[in-house]
């Protein structure tokens, strides 16, 4: 009984493993155009790397992470560390690199966006500072979803595909 109760365990948590997640969600699915990819969040690299080996070809993007997250490079995605959970200078440079990369989707093309629960712009700065609105900790509702919870959704938006 105690070694089915460790599999049982063992298969649970491989199963809400960010990879593992973002595997069952990109499995069989084919995009449109070119494919850029952002991820953010603390799981991003895990994500990133996953969603690599499930689209085949992707254009280029960039991962955001917490200092010490990264790993060996992965293809031609752009890796960056920033501070968490305080965001700090390297936070907005980040972010305005993935708003760059997401610029650059043209019509039909592919923006993929994976975030960790927790990955979200916050700041307690006023927004002269840093041109966003000020937040409160604890971010937004979504944020609270369950450990391992992934939602995939699609709009359009001149023909320009976010997912």
């Amino acid at each position: 009984m105690r070694q089915d109760a460790e599999t049982i365990l063992r298969s649970a948590i491989q199963a809400v493993l960010p990879d593992e997640a973002v595997r069952r969600a990109l499995s069989g699915r084919v995009f449109p155009g070119k494919v850029y990819l952002v991820a953010a969040g603390k799981a991003a690299y895990r994500m990133a790397a996953a969603a690599a080996e499930m689209v085949p070809g992707l254009a280029e993007g960039v991962v955001i992470t917490k200092y010490g997250h990264l790993g060996p490079p992965i293809g031609n995605l752009r890796m960056l560390e920033a501070g968490h959970p305080t965001p700090d200078e390297n936070s907005f440079r980040a972010a305005e690199e993935a708003l760059r990369l997401a610029g650059r989707a043209g019509e039909g093309d592919t923006v993929l966006f994976l975030c960790s629960a927790a990955g979200r712009i916050s700041s307690k700065s006023t927004p002269s500072a840093n041109g966003f609105p000020p937040s409160k900790a604890g971010g937004s509702p979504s944020a609270a979803r369950r450990p391992g919870s992934f939602r995939s959704s699609s709009r359009t938006s001149s023909a320009t595909h976010w997912t």
